[in-house]
């Protein structure tokens, strides 16, 4: 623990406040243990939280990898390059600072690889003059706002919309009658995880570089965290079924009204039927009724997220925050040389999804 104990509670009742993604809530934070920092196993890698509290609760809560030993150690942020974004969770300005200021004691280097470039946090290191920082806007995050009543016909023409019957039909004559369905449930989550699985590894076997995170070692981060989710009722998985077999789906979880995306596949054998588009617009039509209004795509644009989407979208960066001083000034140089390093070693591949 870095700063103030936190109590799992005290953490997912400043989560309920400020309405945090997944990535920001125990469950998954905890799930991240041991697992390979950007698929590499590192030696001396450990879990952390930093956290504030006061007679109110907690105000401030950031989870946290910590690699090396001594005056050499940096930290990333739990979900660094985990394939969503991340945040440090805080109620507000002052409460930034202050975590900040725990992580200066420890004299603590650290680094994200996507944080939202709108962060509370991340503005609170750019104020700082006590903290050297490097941002780079390295991304996007689609996202698609909805009102009440509003469906797919308000965000698609009439003719992609007839495109996309027009494909559904083709699809139920070659393979069977097409059922649209929703998990929530951890009994519903269990039942259809190997089919997820199954699902998953067909359509990243047919991509170049992409990263499976339904088989290991990922898998256990995914079903942990969706089956903690699901029990708190947060959980949404819309799927396509053909026939008899599960064949695409959406995987998110939800945060107020607002539900974010994390996974998406399908079979490449109804590829031709748009699949991510049927179910992006099922969700549109449905949303009134499965209570949200805002549908947070993750990072990364592609043609399915860019075409159900609108001007909300919101940037993420990339961010190295050293505290300043001699020393500092060493670690940051350290971080990126290795940085540069690896980079000349392999391209990381793209992890976002359909």
């Amino acid at each position: 623990m870095v700063g103030d104990p936190v109590t799992v509670g005290d953490w997912s009742d400043l989560a309920d406040r400020v309405g945090a993604p997944f990535t920001e809530r125990p469950a998954y934070v905890a799930a991240t243990a041991g697992l390979p920092i950007g698929g590499r196993g590192l030696p001396g890698v450990t879990t952390a939280v930093a956290g504030i509290v006061d007679a109110s609760g907690a105000r401030a809560v950031l989870g946290l990898r910590i690699l090396g030993a001594g005056p050499l150690r940096f930290a990333t942020s739990a979900g660094h390059r985990l394939g969503a974004a991340s945040d440090a969770l805080v109620d507000g300005p002052d409460s930034a600072d202050a975590l900040l200021d725990v992580l200066r004691r420890e004299r603590l280097p650290l680094t994200f690889d996507r944080i939202p470039t709108d962060s509370t946090f991340l503005d609170a290191l750019r104020r700082r003059r006590d903290w050297q920082l490097e941002e780079q806007v390295v991304d996007e995050s689609p996202v698609l706002t909805l009102a009440a009543g509003d469906g797919a016909h308000d965000i698609r023409s009439a003719r992609s919309l007839k495109r996309l019957r027009t494909a559904l039909r083709a699809v139920e004559r070659e393979h069977g009658p097409v059922e649209f369905v929703t998990v929530s449930a951890p009994e519903e989550l269990a039942a259809r995880w190997a089919d997820l699985r199954r699902v998953s590894a067909a359509r990243t076997a047919s991509m170049s570089g992409r990263i499976d995170y339904l088989a290991e070692p990922l898998s256990a981060l995914v079903e942990s965290t969706l089956t903690a989710e699901a029990r708190e009722g947060r959980l949404l998985i819309a799927g396509m079924v053909v026939g008899d077999t599960w064949m695409a789906h959406e995987i998110s979880l939800r945060s107020g009204r607002t539900l974010h995306s994390w996974l998406s596949h399908f079979d490449p054998a109804i590829a031709s039927g748009q699949p991510g588009h049927q179910i992006l617009a099922q969700l549109a039509d449905k949303h009134d009724g499965l209570d949200f209004d805002r549908l947070d795509h993750g990072i990364g644009t592609n043609g399915i997220k860019n075409a159900w989407s609108g001007p909300d979208s919101y940037s993420v960066s990339r961010v190295r925050a050293v505290p300043a001083g001699p020393r500092g000034r060493i670690l940051g140089a350290a971080l990126r040389g290795g940085d540069i390093a690896r980079r000349r070693l392999r391209r990381a591949p793209k992890q976002t999804e359909d």
